[in-house]
């Protein structure tokens, strides 16, 4: 059986020139091709666990960073300007730079997979091929939305104008709650609809006053998984990386004169359960990527890549095998 205990990976941490110590998860031999795994909220590079190895048997190195403000990469900025996609793009390449990465295939998932399509965008030459995981490749915006705006078109987005108006008490409640706040967020769809009023408050903007301290723990994590995402979220709080949240004006103006074409080899998977992120959304893609091929699973929700590992790695490595890239080393 494999061993997913975070104590079984190779952990690094490294100074990087946009002002970051980042923790990093470097696995494989440096010299194959790199594959770098950015991933979501609340989640930290421990969501990949049951994709590293897998990958690195088949042949790549892998990079997985705990991102800006999450988990143990330091400092935990307060700055929402600090989280614009054009930032958090350049400490992707930062990452790559001091691991002596000329370029990489980029995967992401949730808030991952918007940072693997802006990556793509701000730094092409960087970047082999896109794998974007329940995250829709959305184009720049030429006309500014607001946060408030997005949500009326899009309801199940209400909870990011409630981090955005209630920053404070958003901030408080989850670090009050971390336990009860992560056992609503990572579990199995179904079990997500066995208690659903403190799950739908919150999605729809209502926060977390409904939500009990002590929500149970669903199934999706084993008790080592369950105590290790606690921790890491004790550890970091919430000041951080709520930001992503809070980038709207940011993203728009540094993103604004963007092509928004993406050529490269790309892959979407969708999750046929995903209550927010969800298939639909991804109908338009093929218009501003060319190049991309998709995957689906049905039965997955949100949690796709610790759902269903099995399922996942197949579809990532097939996608993988299609690129025939002819880069056989990444470093600069």
């Amino acid at each position: 059986m494999t061993d997913y205990s975070p104590e079984s990976f190779n952990h690094r941490y490294v100074s990087l020139p946009t002002g970051l110590k980042m923790h990093v998860v470097d696995e494989g031999n440096p010299s194959n091709t790199c594959i770098l795994l950015i991933h979501g909220f609340p989640d930290c590079w421990y969501g990949y666990r049951k994709q590293i190895k897998p990958l690195v048997q088949a042949g790549y190195r892998v990079l997985c960073p705990d991102c800006l403000g999450y988990g143990e990469t330091t400092p935990y900025v307060e700055s929402s300007d600090r989280y614009s996609s054009k930032k958090l793009a350049e400490d992707m390449i930062a990452l790559l730079d001091v691991m002596k990465v000329h370029k990489a295939i980029v995967i992401g998932h949730d808030w991952g997979g918007f940072l693997a399509w802006r990556v793509g965008l701000f730094f092409p030459e960087r970047v082999l091929a896109i794998c974007g995981i329940c995250t829709p490749y959305n184009p720049p915006h030429k006309t500014y939305l607001s946060v408030q705006e997005v949500a009326k078109i899009i309801p199940v987005f209400g909870y990011q104008v409630w981090i955005n108006e209630k920053k404070e008490l958003a901030e408080s409640e989850m670090t009050q709650k971390v336990e009860g706040f992560l056992n609503m967020m990572l579990r199995y769809p179904n079990e997500a609809r066995k208690d659903p009023r403190a799950a739908a408050e919150f999605i729809m903007g209502k926060g977390l006053d409904n939500l009990p301290a002590n929500f149970p723990k669903g199934q999706l994590l084993t008790d080592v998984e369950h105590k290790y995402y606690i921790s890491q979220f004790k550890k970091s709080g919430f000041k951080g990386n709520l930001n992503w949240y809070r980038t709207h004006k940011v993203n728009f103006e540094c993103e604004k004169d963007l092509n928004p074409i993406i050529r490269h080899p790309a892959l979407m998977v969708t999750a046929g359960r995903d209550s927010v992120l969800k298939p639909e959304s991804t109908k338009k893609m093929e218009e501003f990527i060319p190049n991309l091929k998709r995957g689906h699973i049905e039965d997955a929700g949100h949690w796709i890549l610790q759902e269903f590992p099995a399922e996942m790695n197949q579809i990532i490595l097939n996608w993988l095998g299609s690129l025939n890239l002819k880069v056989t080393n990444s470093k600069l």
